[in-house]
């Protein structure tokens, strides 16, 4: 299973594809410009025999259901609360298994509106949980002003370019 993280910021979000790796230690980590932190946040992460692990570092606090936790395993839908100790800032992790249409990637013309939804009629079809179904189209990519831009339909969780 391919795990990815999506790190959830007060104004940004960035996600984090776990490698294809095994038996080792790494650092995850969040560029500074995304965590909104004046230097990068490492999430100190590790694989055993196929098994992912996270663990609260020198700089992150991690809990679980208001407990405070050293190291837990990752699994499908955890949901994990962080603190970026040195500026005692929250943040949450989200953990997903990944799914074939997460990585897919597709080229379209831009030639008037392009929707962007679950729906089978968005001209992009995105089946990730934090994209509106109710509402109709979640974003769409329109001219406006000579300039291509992306636009929030009044989605529930909001539209992020580039993390943002």
């Amino acid at each position: 299973m391919q795990i990815i993280l999506t790190v959830h910021f007060s104004a940004s979000f960035h996600e984090i594809f776990l490698p294809g790796v095994d038996n080792r230690r790494f650092d995850a980590i969040i560029p500074a410009q995304i965590a909104g932190t004046p230097n990068e946040i490492n999430l100190p992460m590790e694989v055993w025999n196929g098994e992912w692990f996270i663990s609260s570092g020198k700089h992150v606090g991690l809990s679980l259901q208001k407990q405070d936790v050293e190291r837990i395993p990752l699994s499908a839908a955890l949901v994990l609360d962080a603190v970026y100790r040195p500026k005692h800032m929250s943040f949450t992790i989200v953990v997903s298994e990944n799914y074939s249409g997460y990585t897919t990637f597709n080229k379209y013309a831009l030639n008037g509106t392009i929707t962007i939804g679950k729906r089978p009629n968005d001209h992009i079809q995105f089946p990730h949980r934090f994209v509106s179904e109710t509402k109709g189209e979640h974003a769409s990519i329109q001219m406006i002003g000579g300039r291509w831009s992306a636009v929030d339909n009044d989605s529930t969780n909001g539209t992020y370019l580039c993390g943002r």
